[in-house]
């Protein structure tokens, strides 16, 4: 995977949307509000930096963006392994998180003698 040079406008705009709403860049708490926006192959970096960002008490805006971001790069060493280990994290915990909310629909008990199935079941019965 490619490594982020840059955070981009699209990237600090759906970051400050987060960022104001909670009023933090803890990632636990503001990705939620736009990760499905973030391309996949940055979202882990977006991560990481937002955590890099709240473990050290730095703050940015529209000004200075990039450079925070370039700051966290020259912080991380840019190490393309670690950032790669930091994205398969990111993954992992999220394949988690899905996995946990699925239900095995062959593992639910069905009642076929439901009366609403009888309805469907019968075209006349909802004339």
């Amino acid at each position: 995977m490619m490594s982020m040079t840059k955070l981009g406008d699209r990237n600090y705009a759906l970051i400050s949307i987060g960022a104001k709403t909670f009023g933090t860049y803890e990632p636990a708490v503001m990705m939620g509000i736009f990760e499905e926006q973030l391309y996949i192959d940055e979202a882990g970096e977006i991560q990481a930096f937002l955590q890099w960002c709240h473990d050290n008490g730095k703050c940015f805006g529209h000004g200075n963006y990039e450079e925070r971001f370039a700051e966290f790069k020259a912080a991380s060493g840019d190490d393309q392994e670690s950032a790669g280990e930091e994205e398969d994290e990111y993954a992992a915990s999220e394949k988690q998180r899905i996995d946990e909310n699925l239900v095995d629909v062959e593992d639910q008990e069905w009642d076929a003698g439901a009366p609403y199935d009888a309805a469907l079941m019968d075209p006349e019965a909802n004339r």
